[in-house]
């Protein structure tokens, strides 16, 4: 509004953005440019690279996750809640497991 402006374009930070977030500037008109986050990190102690989560495929009918060594993980369906730096910057998430 103070911009009297239809639609701009905005560049944010990779740490400071959350899906509700972009989805409130689409829903403004705003396009956004966001640097993917990283997909994790990886050490001796952590999550090593063959397993950081861009290496894993969604299924959307089956609602199931399938890990780079070929096993199905699932869900119960149970949502959780993240909690963020403010109420508006949590999200609510699915736990995947398989027994393997």
């Amino acid at each position: 509004e103070n911009l009297a402006l239809e639609t701009f374009t905005v560049l944010v930070d990779k740490g400071y953005h959350n899906g509700r977030e972009l989805e409130t500037c689409k829903n403004h008109n705003i396009n956004t440019l966001v640097a993917h986050p990283d997909q994790g990190k990886s050490n001796e102690n952590g999550t090593q690279p063959e397993y950081l989560v861009s290496k894993f495929i969604y299924n959307k009918d089956a609602n199931t996750y399938t890990c780079p060594q070929g096993q199905t993980l699932t869900t119960t369906g149970s949502w959780h809640k993240k909690t963020g730096r403010t109420e508006e910057s949590g999200y609510m998430y699915q736990k995947y497991r398989t027994p393997a």
